[in-house]
């Protein structure tokens, strides 16, 4: 893998990884009672009990799947925690990638059915669109080993034919 994608890598596992905690902090109280991560898990929880009833989602409804927002909210906060976590182990990072990308086009889906500003969007398209790049960085990016090529000699290089070089003549005794 390339520095660059591994850059990208702990970046983006860092900001899944973020997004996760503070979806699941209901499950650890001293999180949520610190005071600015208060305010966000208060909003998540508005958010995903007022807009997010997975239960109008067109495909749960068709095979009559109901989940509550919160269990819904719960889900997705594991799946960035433990997705983004699999992009720091080389070997599993095109999986992981892959599977961010997917769920950032199920995030823009849900943000476009349910009619959120478009502020709300850009967070995902940003991380599905990084989590892409790793994909395609990881899969066809190529490796970092450095190759080394002979040097050609002036002549061959410019076209001129490698002539042998001159033996000296032997002395007449």
């Amino acid at each position: 893998m390339s520095i660059i994608t591994t850059i990208i890598s702990v970046i983006l596992a860092l900001a899944f990884m973020s997004a996760g905690v503070l979806k699941i902090a209901d499950y650890i109280p001293q999180l949520k009672a610190v005071d600015g991560v208060k305010d966000i898990v208060k909003e998540l929880e508005d958010n995903f009990s007022g807009h997010y009833n997975v239960t109008w989602l067109p495909i749960f409804k068709k095979i009559g799947l109901e989940i509550g927002s919160h269990l819904f909210k719960n889900a997705i906060g594991a799946t960035e925690i433990f997705f983004g976590f699999l992009l720091l182990v080389s070997p599993l990072r095109p999986i992981a990638s892959l599977i961010l990308t997917a769920l950032m086009g199920g995030a823009l889906y849900t943000h476009y059915t349910v009619n959120d500003p478009v502020d709300r969007l850009i967070p995902s398209v940003v991380l599905g669109g990084l989590s892409f790049v790793v994909f395609l960085l990881s899969v066809f990016g190529g490796s970092t080993k450095t190759v080394r090529v002979k040097s050609v000699p002036k002549k061959a290089a410019s076209g001129q034919k490698n002539k042998k070089p001159n033996k000296p003549k032997p002395k007449a005794h």
